[in-house]
C-alpha cells in the first residue's frame, strides 16, 4: 500500500530519538523548534526522502529552499488527519497573509477547504453522498489519482444525417460531448487541449438551495467555493492566450465568485459583469422583504485581456410600431413562459378572458363570447403574465 506524506514524514521523524517521547509519542514542540531554527540534522533527514523533498523543498536555480512555514503547519496538525482537514479557519472573509482584515487594498478570499479538492457527484444521487475534501498536502496522492487522465469509454460519433458510429477513435477535428464528472473530464482533456480552447461557458449550480448543489453540510457556501475554484483552475489551463470564459450565476454567489476568479485569472483580466434578463421568480411573492430579480449575471474574464478582439454587433432597439389612445406599443405574448409560469406558482394569474363578437377582449362574459384560458405547459396549467387589474 502506498504511504501518504504524513506517514512518510512520521517514519522519518521516528529515526531521530529526540523527537519521540518515552511513551512513543511525537514531541511536536521539539520538531517545531528545529523547524524554526532550520536544524541541519532535521533538514538532512527530510532531504533523505524524494517525496518529502518534492513536497517541502523548492529548487531555485539549483539551490533547494526549505518551506518551513508549510512544514510547520504540517507537523502542528493532528497526528492522523482526515482527508477533509483544512488549515483555513472556519470563517469566510477577506485576508492578507492569512489574517482577516477589514480595510486594505491587497486582499484575497480565504474560506474553509480552500486548500482542498472536492470531487463532486456526477448526478443527483451521488450528490447526496458524504463528500471528502482532499487536502492538497496531506492527500496529494489521492488528488494526483483524481486528476490523472482517465480513459473515455462507450464513445460514439454522431453524423449530421443521423448515423451513429460505435467504438470509435478520436480525431483532432472531433467535437466532444463528455458525460461524467466535470472535474475528472476537465483534467482528462488537458493533455490534448491545454492552451487551445478559445471560449468556455459554464452554467454551474447557483447554490440557492433549490438547484442541483445539494451538499447538506455545515460549510455549504465554502463547499461551493471549493467546487468552483478546483474547476476554474483547470479551465484557465485550457484557455488560449486570447481565450475568454463566461460563468453564469445569480446574485447569491456572483460577487464571491468574482474574487475567486480575480485570484485565478488576474483582476486585470476581468472584462465585464453582464446582466441577463430573466423571468421574475415566484419567491418574490412569498415574503415582504424579498424583491423580484429580473436578472441573473455572467462573469466574463480573459486569459490575457490585451489579446482579445471582439467582433461587436449593434442590435437595434425595440420597435413600438402600434399606437392607440394609450400611446405606442408592441405586440407580445400575454402568457408567461418563465421558470415559474405555472398556475400553481401564481394562482391569481389564472383567469378567464373572453373574446367578444366584435373581436375585442374582455374579462366580462357576454352571450356568444369565447372563453380563453392559459395554455397547458407539459400537461400542467399555465398562467398569464399580468393580473386582472392590468388587463385593459
Amino acid at each position: 500500500m502506498i504511504k501518504n506524506v504524513f506517514e512518510i514524514v512520521a517514519d522519518l521523524l521516528k529515526k531521530e530519538t529526540k523527537y519521540i517521547s518515552e511513551d512513543g509519542k511525537f514531541l511536536k514542540a521539539v520538531v517545531y523548534s528545529d523547524v524554526m531554527t532550520m536544524d541541519e540534522k532535521l533538514l538532512n533527514l527530510l532531504l533523505s526522502n524524494e517525496r518529502v523533498k518534492e513536497t517541502f523543498f523548492k529548487d531555485i536555480k539549483g539551490t533547494l529552499v526549505f518551506d518551513k512555514q508549510k512544514f510547520a503547519w504540517f507537523i502542528e496538525s493532528k497526528e492522523f488527519l482526515p482527508d477533509s482537514y483544512t488549515r483555513y479557519t472556519n470563517k469566510i472573509g477577506l485576508t492578507r497573509n492569512g489574517e482577516f482584515i477589514s480595510k486594505i487594498n491587497d486582499v484575497v478570499l480565504d474560506f474553509p477547504y480552500k486548500d482542498c479538492y472536492l470531487q463532486g457527484g456526477q448526478d443527483k444521487d451521488e450528490q447526496k453522498r458524504k463528500e471528502i475534501f482532499y487536502n492538497e498536502i496531506i492527500a496529494s496522492d489521492e488528488i494526483n489519482r483524481l486528476l490523472s487522465s482517465k480513459v473515455f469509454t462507450k464513445s460514439k460519433r454522431y453524423h449530421g444525417g443521423g448515423g451513429v458510429e460505435l467504438d470509435i477513435k478520436f480525431k483532432e477535428e472531433d467535437n466532444l460531448i463528455i458525460k461524467g464528472n466535470n472535474l475528472i473530464a476537465l483534467s482528462s482533456i488537458l493533455k490534448r487541449y491545454e492552451g487551445k480552447v478559445k471560449c468556455i461557458y459554464i452554467d454551474p449550480p447557483y447554490n440557492t438551495g433549490n438547484d442541483s448543489f445539494n451538499y447538506n453540510d455545515n460549510f455549504n457556501h465554502s463547499t461551493w467555493l471549493t467546487f468552483m475554484k478546483n474547476r476554474l483552475e483547470l479551465a484557465k489551463r485550457l484557455l488560449r492566450d486570447d481565450g475568454v470564459i463566461f460563468v453564469h450565476l445569480d446574485d447569491k454567489e456572483t460577487h464571491y465568485c468574482k474574487v475567486v476568479m480575480d485570484s485565478i485569472f488576474g483582476r486585470d483580466n476581468f472584462i465585464s459583469l453582464v446582466p441577463r434578463i430573466t423571468g421574475a421568480g415566484a419567491t418574490a411573492n412569498r415574503a415582504d422583504y424579498v424583491l423580484r430579480k429580473p436578472y441573473d449575471f455572467i462573469l466574463m474574464y480573459a486569459n490575457d485581456k490585451l489579446k482579445i478582439k471582439f467582433k461587436k454587433i449593434n442590435k437595434g432597439n425595440k420597435v413600438y410600431d402600434h399606437e392607440d389612445k394609450y400611446g405606442k406599443f408592441m405586440l407580445g405574448a400575454f402568457q408567461d413562459t418563465g421558470s415559474d409560469s405555472f398556475r400553481k406558482n401564481r394562482p391569481n394569474l389564472y383567469y378567464l378572458i373572453y373574446v367578444l363578437n366584435d373581436g375585442t377582449l374582455s374579462l366580462d362574459k357576454v352571450e356568444g363570447s369565447i372563453e380563453i384560458l392559459p395554455n397547458q405547459i407539459k400537461g400542467k396549467d399555465g398562467r398569464w403574465m399580468w393580473k386582472k387589474e392590468k388587463f385593459i
